[in-house]
């Protein structure tokens, strides 16, 4: 199967303005954002008996590490920047914890909406 054939779900859609986002240059925060962009639910779902909504996924400093090739402690320095800035919110628990970009369905809209009411909007 060729990757043009994957469902919608499978992608993720990069905005060329990443090239001016504050953090594109630090390469810590940039693999991890990346990564997390990729890692994140698109569809609601739930691990061990917690929802995750869509652009969150519940994970650990030591999953994040492994995944990603980053060190434990640039993932937490990563994490740390990227919550400074409100890119993502960590919600605790007593296992794991939530992971959820801030703009996710606004990093995955299609536009079509808008597309097409502004179209309706100049047409009308």
């Amino acid at each position: 199967m060729s990757i043009m054939d994957k469902p919608a779900g499978d992608f993720v859609k990069y905005h060329r303005s990443l090239l001016d986002w504050e953090w594109y240059h630090d390469l810590p925060v940039r693999v991890l954002f990346l990564h997390l962009m990729l890692d994140v639910n698109w569809k609601p779902g739930r691990f061990e008996g917690h929802d995750i909504p869509p652009g969150s996924v519940p994970t650990s400093i030591d999953k994040l590490s492994a995944k990603s090739g980053l060190t434990r402690q640039s993932v937490r320095t990563a994490l740390e920047k990227l919550k400074s800035t409100g890119e993502i919110t960590i919600q605790a628990t007593s296992r794991f914890s939530v992971v959820t970009l801030a703009n996710w369905e606004k990093y995955q809209s299609s536009g079509k909406q808008s597309t097409r009411q502004s179209t309706q909007q100049s047409t009308g």
